[in-house]
């Protein structure tokens, strides 16, 4: 009898265990679904008809205007466009061939707790805890005429420091180096995490095999950690067109430093006049552009087999 009603409760447990579950699933769905459905939906098939849209006396129309004004502006060497498109393709570059193989070197020495690995992390970390606003007005404050850095360059160098963030030659490189320093921190992260997991037994095997580090690196680490790796470098590829550095708190795209998403920006709040149609057609241009590259780079990393040691 006792059985009976222990077993009778267990059932009931299971029954209202998976009516929680259930209603948990409900609802996890449910708000990634209705934001899809309210937000995503409605405001990119408006920018998709808003591309075509177009004003012609006094009447709106749709054509392909803004595209072939698109088109007229990639053929003028002192465009907007192009000055955006090459800036752009510079953060792409930059983050995939100089900013991506650091982050993961260094994640590299951090997991193999190098001399002085415990500084370099606080180094590395510290700019994704303080907030975006305050390190760039912080960098800002240094990089000015009298401030610290430009003090400390003209004692090493016998010379006056350049206006790193306000002049055109040194805007872009300046914040290329911001951001080798301010992004590395959650790349660190994930990549880190994935050294971790890899069985000691393994690194114990290579080095009584008489395995250096660079050895260890590229025939062990990379391959065991390749699908996270792939991931990073599809990233890079599927962002190619909205790759940007810190344009809004630097220079709000002054001294030439215009990138394709924060002119976008800026023709969509009016920094530079507001011509939403305009911004949209570009948007969609180059999502298309990108969308077949993304595809083959995704198909090229599934192909990818790194050799193992």
């Amino acid at each position: 009898m006792q059985n009976n009603l222990l077993e009778k409760a267990n059932q009931k447990k299971k029954k209202l265990a998976k009516k929680y579950q259930i209603a948990f699933i409900i609802v996890g769905v449910f708000f990634p679904l209705f934001s899809f459905l309210v937000f995503w939906i409605p405001t990119n098939l408006t920018s998709l008809l808003m591309s075509f849209k177009s004003t012609l006396n006094g009447e709106v129309v749709y054509n392909l205007d803004n595209f072939r004004m698109l088109f007229d502006e990639f053929r003028n060497p002192f465009s907007e466009i192009r000055e955006s498109l090459g800036n752009t393709l510079i953060f792409f570059f930059f983050g995939l061939l100089v900013q991506l193989p650091l982050c993961f070197l260094f994640s590299y020495f951090l997991y193999k707790k190098v001399y002085g690995y415990k500084i370099f992390r606080y180094i590395f970390y510290l700019p994704s805890i303080i907030s975006g606003v305050v390190l760039s007005s912080v960098v800002l404050f240094m990089a000015k005429t009298n401030g610290p850095l430009a003090i400390i360059w003209e004692k090493v160098f016998n010379n006056p420091a350049p206006a790193f963030f306000w002049d055109s030659r040194y805007a872009i490189p300046s914040m290329l180096v911001y951001g080798l320093w301010s992004g590395f921190g959650s790349s660190l992260i994930f990549y880190t995490a994935a050294m971790i997991k890899i069985p000691e037994s393994i690194i114990e095997y290579v080095n009584v095999d008489g395995a250096n580090m660079f050895t260890e690196l590229f025939k062990i680490i990379i391959p065991l950690v390749w699908p996270t790796l792939s991931i990073f470098i599809l990233q890079s590829f599927v962002g190619i067109f909205s790759s940007s550095g810190p344009i809004l708190l630097f220079t709000q795209g002054k001294y030439k430093t215009y990138t394709l998403s924060f002119w976008i920006y800026a023709k969509t709040v009016g920094i530079s006049g507001t011509r939403l149609e305009y911004a949209a057609a570009v948007g969609l241009f180059f999502t298309i552009l990108a969308t077949p590259i993304s595809l083959f780079v995704k198909w090229l990393m599934d192909r990818i087999e790194p050799v193992e040691y």
